[in-house]
């Protein structure tokens, strides 16, 4: 117990002033490295999303075909989980073999997600699907321990464990970053209401810049969620391997 409190205080330093800035600079450092394999080598699964969601929001009856909603959740979990690989640190060029080389862990990872989106979908109350969206960031972690397991599907899943285990040692920095990441759309959830509310005709601008704002704000945090990990992973690296 002593050793999780412990970890729980040491969680919270870089939120100190002294280490707040240049936690804050890498990740921004890490946004912008990341941007440009991101968009390079994962557009045609970027575009085919932002294209699925605006024609879906014209023309709502295409979610009424499984073939097109299957092939719509799949190139969701593909565009996500494609930040990962393109933000965390890599000691070689990410370039079209850096990703090739990783398909085993990009198809798992998009398996995850689609687990995952299907349970905020399927759950219908309130308390559930808040509940469930909270584990956001945890989900983001076990994809950055995913991409650094080895090629076997045995250390795959075992990230899964170790994601778990480094999210409860980290629990107040995952916890503040739950209630800021909900601080930081609020504005925008409340400014998408009043839009469609009184200024109804500006609902095509809405439709379009949603999508874009969603894809900006999830990979901020996982950037956010990337130079956490890279800082913590070692430090506490004999803990939730001995746990696990």
């Amino acid at each position: 117990m002593s050793s999780i409190l412990s970890s729980w205080r040491k969680s919270l330093a870089v939120f100190l002033p002294r280490h707040f800035k240049l936690f804050f600079l890498a990740v921004a450092n890490a946004a912008l490295q990341g941007v440009r394999p991101y968009v390079l080598y994962g557009f045609p699964f970027i575009g085919a999303w932002l294209g699925y969601e605006i024609v879906g929001s014209f023309y709502p009856f295409i979610y009424g075909y499984s073939i097109l909603q299957l092939v719509g959740i799949a190139v969701f979990a593909l565009t996500y989980v494609l930040m990962v690989p393109a933000v965390r640190p890599s000691v070689g060029m990410k370039n079209c073999a850096y990703f090739r080389a990783l398909w085993l862990h990009i198809g798992i990872g998009a398996a995850l997600l689609i687990i995952y989106t299907f349970a905020v979908s399927v759950s219908s109350v309130l308390a559930i699907i808040s509940f469930i969206a909270a584990l956001f960031p945890l989900v983001i972690t076990i994809l950055f321990f995913l991409f650094d397991s080895k090629d076997s599907v045995r250390e795959c899943g075992r990230s899964i464990i170790r994601g778990i285990l480094f999210t409860l040692y980290n629990y107040p920095f995952y916890l503040i970053t739950v209630i800021g990441g909900f601080l930081v759309t609020l504005p925008f959830l409340l400014l998408n209401a009043l839009i469609f509310t009184y200024v109804f005709h500006l609902w095509c601008l809405i439709i379009i810049i949603k999508p874009l704002l969603s894809l900006l704000l999830i990979y901020l945090m996982v950037c956010w969620l990337n130079v956490f990990y890279t800082k913590r992973v070692y430090e506490l690296y004999d803990t939730y391997e001995q746990k696990r």
